[in-house]
């Protein structure tokens, strides 16, 4: 599946070889896009300030969430779960010359520990505090539940809480705060913050990803009527508020 070419809306680079070292993750080496330097640059590095990048645009980072989200979208269309969403599994390049990051072609990466939904979780677990704050509660430490394309449009919401800020989200929550308590931290960070840097329609796609609010009661194994509800209710939102004329 990573192998092969993919429809664009996946935005995801082709993979060319693997390697798996024994008790270990398998490692994935994928090509550099044509016409691209060879180095990528994540999401997560962009935001820390700690280089002379140029930041993006408005228009810029709604592009970057709506590509994201559809990347996200096309990978759970085709029953994957990525497991593994956050700004640092988010990569831009230059193009051939230019000295700074096309920030209108993102690439989803990170797909080391993606499966087929249906396929059962090995017992393999990473606990990590510069990761864990994009991960759902209950796939924090040894997780409570099975992954599911539930835990991904979670971190997908934190992946938009960063972006939109153009800060770091474990910056944002309190290091005495309780797994439990992260959905309803970022929440009121996205609530309190992104207000006057996003608009009122993508707080509320980024509350509804970390509440999966999406209106779905009875639902399949593979949580299709999610996958869907999540494409029309949480991406349309994805666009910059409609200015009213007065």
């Amino acid at each position: 599946m990573l192998h092969a070419p993919k429809p664009d809306g996946f935005y995801s680079l082709t993979r060319v070889c693997w390697t798996h070292q024994q008790g270990k993750c398998f490692e994935l080496a994928f090509e550099i896009p044509q016409g691209y330097e060879p180095i990528p640059v994540s999401l997560h590095y962009a935001v820390s300030g700690e280089h002379d990048l140029v930041r993006s645009t408005l228009n810029q980072r709604f592009l970057i969430a709506k590509k994201i989200g559809r990347a996200l979208s096309e990978w759970h269309s085709v029953d994957f779960v990525h497991q593994s969403i956050s700004p640092r599994n988010v990569v831009f390049f230059r193009r051939e010359g230019a000295k700074d990051l096309d920030y209108t072609s993102p690439f989803l990466c990170g797909l080391e520990y993606s499966r087929m939904i249906r396929e059962q979780s090995n017992a393999v677990y990473i606990d990590n505090p510069d990761v864990n704050i994009y991960r759902h509660p209950h796939r924090q430490g040894v997780p409570r539940e099975d992954h599911q394309k539930t835990h991904d449009i979670y971190s997908f919401g934190g992946f938009l809480i960063e972006l939109g800020m153009w800060k770091a989200v474990k910056s944002l929550a309190r290091k005495s705060s309780k797994v439990d308590d992260l959905p309803t931290i970022l929440g009121s960070v996205a609530g309190f913050h992104l207000g006057h840097l996003m608009g009122t329609e993508y707080i509320d796609a980024a509350i509804l990803c970390l509440t999966a609010d999406l209106g779905i009661k009875v639902d399949d194994q593979a949580q299709r009527s999610l996958a869907t509800a999540f494409k029309v209710r949480d991406l349309d939102r994805l666009k910059p508020d409609t200015l009213k004329t007065i």
